[in-house]
């Protein structure tokens, strides 16, 4: 009797524990699953994030290098091709200017004396050449005359020593010494005619009389200022235009 009490203890006591062991491994079980799903879920959600962000990133810096080398690509410039012919003026520029003689000069006195004759006004047109004023010449024309004179008694004298140097007469020092007091005497001829050309005034150019500055019976000593001449053709306009318009 007692040993079938120890019996029945025994696998009483056989059946609880096993229960407890069973009971225990499927809570065990449970709980890993519980874990295990959620992290698989994450892991398998994170590996899909981490491609598809991987992938945007790729995309954004191939759109950045697009985008960089269409900056590099200098922009198409449009190109007009037009025959070149003459046309009138499409813009114009209105202003105010004055008209201005290309050839404008002073005419000056060349040599002092007293002004004897006027034969110009203002407002005459006179040819090139043509006589101005005539200043005061009896001095330089007696001076002109003795340079004369005496020109043509050294050429006299030069010519007869030529000739005698020709026929081995003379010595080559006589002949060039002779020959070196004409050239001088002639020198001297032309410098009396220049200076007595000087005491007629006249015009350099063709023009007009602008300006008159001397009066009859005037003294005058070089450099005065007698008269002013223009030449009115052509005529020119002095004309500033602003940068902008320009």
């Amino acid at each position: 009797m007692a040993r079938s009490r120890k019996t029945i203890a025994g696998a009483i006591g056989f059946i609880i524990i096993t229960i407890l062991t069973v009971g225990y491994f499927a809570t065990t079980s449970l709980r890993g699953g519980a874990a295990e799903g959620p992290d698989s879920t994450a892991d398998s959600t994170g590996v899909a994030k981490g491609d598809s962000a991987s992938g945007d990133e790729k995309s954004d810096k191939k759109d950045k290098k697009d985008d960089k080398d269409k900056k590099k690509e200098p922009d198409p410039v449009p190109v007009e091709v037009a025959t070149v012919k003459p046309r009138q003026i499409s813009s114009y520029y209105y202003t105010t200017a004055t008209l201005e003689p290309e050839k404008r000069v002073k005419i000056l006195a060349k040599i002092a004396g007293e002004v004897t004759e006027l034969f110009v006004e203002e407002g005459a047109v006179v040819p090139k050449g043509a006589l101005l004023c005539q200043v005061e010449d009896s001095e330089l024309k007696i001076a002109l005359d003795e340079a004369r004179i005496n020109r043509d008694q050294q050429k006299r004298e030069f010519d007869r020593i030529k000739t005698m140097h020709e026929k081995k007469v003379i010595s080559d020092t006589e002949f060039a010494d002779r020959q070196y007091q004409y050239q001088l005497a002639e020198n001297k001829f032309s410098a009396a005619a220049l200076k007595y050309e000087y005491t007629k005034v006249r015009a350099p150019f063709d023009g007009i009389i602008t300006k008159r500055l001397v009066e009859h019976g005037q003294s005058l000593s070089i450099s005065t200022e007698l008269f002013e001449l223009v030449d009115p053709t052509p005529r020119l306009i002095r004309m500033y235009m602003p940068e902008n318009e320009i």
